[in-house]
């Protein structure tokens, strides 16, 4: 505190604003609706779901499964794209397409035609699929921060609390579906 610069103020500001968004992220992902939280795409009743026969690992198959899934509820339509984690999408780059054409379930950073993002909120091998403009995110106000000079005073300390009203919706839970699971 003694110390503090605005280059440090800001510093942290950006690291409260990061993890408050990585929080959101994860609660309009696979948040459960409980406890004051949204209730995220996995959470949401009737959306599509395919199980993998390996964990982590899903054949082309499986994949395009997942986006039929979509297909069948004639959601196929608006702003596609599959999400999963880091080290699934990495399993899926080394996974072969078929037998001998060479190619990969996932090559240049797509999946049967369609963008794979990254992100490691979703849940470990799994694999969301869908038209995210389905995916609303309401924003009340800014980023609120409340600077507690009180609790730890004695010491010279100083609390942050960081504070952003937001909630989930999923317009259509039929532009969504789950792929995850295996043994």
């Amino acid at each position: 505190l003694l110390q503090s610069s605005l280059d440090i103020e800001m510093i942290i500001r950006n690291e409260l604003a990061q993890r408050l968004a990585r929080a959101i992220d994860q609660n309009a992902l696979i948040g459960d609706g409980t406890g004051n939280t949204p209730t995220g795409i996995t959470s949401t009743s009737g959306i599509g779901s395919k199980t993998f026969a390996a964990a982590g690992n899903p054949t082309f198959g499986e994949v395009v499964d997942v986006e039929s899934q979509v297909a069948i509820d004639n959601a196929l339509m608006g702003s596609l794209s599959y999400l999963t984690t880091a080290a699934m999408a990495g399993a899926m780059k080394q996974k072969a397409k078929d037998a001998g054409s060479g190619r990969f379930v996932i090559e240049d950073g797509r999946a049967n035609g369609y963008p794979v993002a990254l992100s490691n909120a979703v849940t470990a091998n799994s694999l969301i699929f869908g038209n995210w403009s389905d995916l609303l995110i309401g924003f009340w106000g800014g980023l609120d921060l409340n600077i507690d000079t009180s609790t730890g005073s004695a010491a010279g300390r100083i609390r942050v609390v960081a504070l952003q009203d937001v909630d989930v919706a999923v317009r259509h839970a039929q532009s969504f579906a789950l792929g995850n699971g295996g043994a």
